[in-house]
């Protein structure tokens, strides 16, 4: 696949906006600094699911919907951000010891995966990405597969990059406090992250 052809740039794309931070990657960062990588593999293919539903909705009209109806978007940026919000405040206030018992508990089976599935469709980055791909490909000839090869390649590895991070901090970071520090840190980011998406473009 060349870098310079249209299937090239929505890679380019497609991997900037998924590899930077957000609330996708701070969740997995959290997941891996907590229970280590054995858990990541449900969440992250709930986010993926989620992902690829969007696309596919996208592309069967609910781009042209969300164009059409200003306010729609605003509704989903405004419930996304909340929700961003509250996760960022709820890890703040939960790092710790108490988290980290609750956390090691986790199964990393199918609650967690149909909690981020869900939370795809009220997270202003995903359909931000959907939509910005989806117009992206329309004045193209890549094609609806290959685009959703491109949505299940590219987010699992970049989440689990993220999880890998937060494994390797777990395992570097013996301290408490410093494992506090850094939970509060990437429930700060959330918080932050939340903020950002409800200021205008």
């Amino acid at each position: 696949m060349s870098l310079m052809g249209p299937p090239g740039a929505i890679l380019l794309l497609l991997f900037a906006a998924a590899v930077t931070p957000g609330p996708n990657n701070l969740l997995m960062l959290r997941i891996g600094l907590e229970s280590g990588l054995h858990a990541v593999l449900a969440p992250a293919t709930g986010v993926v699911l989620g992902g690829v539903v969007m696309l596919l909705l996208s592309c069967a009209g609910l781009a042209r919907a969300f164009a059409v109806h200003p306010g729609l978007r605003a509704a989903t940026t405004i419930c996304g951000a909340g929700c961003v919000m509250w996760l960022g405040v709820r890890l703040i206030c939960c790092s710790g010891a108490s988290a980290r018992a609750r956390m090691g508990s986790r199964t990393g089976g199918a609650r967690d995966l149909l909690r981020m599935f869900l939370f795809q469709f009220v997270n202003p980055k995903s359909w931000i990405l959907v939509l910005t791909i989806t117009a992206a490909a329309g004045d193209t000839s890549v094609s609806l597969v290959t685009l959703i090869v491109l949505f299940i390649l590219i987010p699992y590895g970049c989440l689990a990059l993220w999880a890998g991070g937060g494994s390797l901090a777990a395992s570097l970071l013996h301290d408490t406090r410093a494992r506090v520090r850094l939970e509060r840190s990437a429930g700060a980011m959330l918080v932050l992250s939340g903020l950002l998406l409800l200021c205008p473009p």
